[in-house]
């Protein structure tokens, strides 16, 4: 699997189009895509996986292509880590 990390202020990960391609390609080979967003406005760091067909050119599919998988308060406690990487695993079969 691949991880796509971001760290941005918004509520949700914004990635650009040559980043959604690639996420698009990735998948469509076999590949098993997630985003790691830290929500600086938030405190909160995201695991998102990417679900679906991923259109480059509308950056609106790509939103609707992500569903949320793990949230932890940022700065992320010890125990956190290890349930994402549970998450991982869990979600990438």
């Amino acid at each position: 699997f691949w991880i796509e990390l971001k760290s941005t202020e918004d509520k949700f990960p914004v990635l650009s189009k040559f980043q959604m391609a690639w996420c698009y390609e990735y998948q469509r080979h076999g590949g098993i895509v997630f985003v790691l967003h830290q929500t600086l406005s938030q405190r909160a760091l995201k695991l998102y996986r990417v679900a679906g067909e991923v259109d480059p050119s509308s950056p609106s599919s790509f939103s609707r292509s992500l569903v949320l998988v793990y949230t932890s308060p940022d700065p992320v406690p010890e125990l956190a880590w290890r349930q994402l990487r549970m998450q991982l695993v869990r979600n990438s079969s």
